[in-house]
């Protein structure tokens, strides 16, 4: 990733994934994170035709589903 990305996204460049480590991480499947990513239920950024994911959307997106599983509302 470019120095000039992490500095638009006031990121590290550590805290940037790709959409294969989303993969890895949440134990998902190739598609489900493409869909999530156009859906916009995972928050990112595209850079031609690779997907930039900030660390943080994958632990919201996370929080989401837990809330969700509890029956809490926000």
């Amino acid at each position: 990733i470019e120095k000039g990305w992490c500095l638009i996204m006031d990121n590290n460049p550590d805290d940037i994934l790709t959409a294969r480590e989303v993969k890895i991480i949440l134990h998902k499947s190739k598609s489900t994170i493409y869909s999530l990513l156009k859906n916009n239920s995972i928050k990112a950024y595209r850079s031609g035709y690779k997907w930039l994911i900030p660390r943080t959307s994958i632990f919201d997106y996370a929080r989401g589903i837990y809330i969700k599983k509890l029956g809490v509302s926000k």
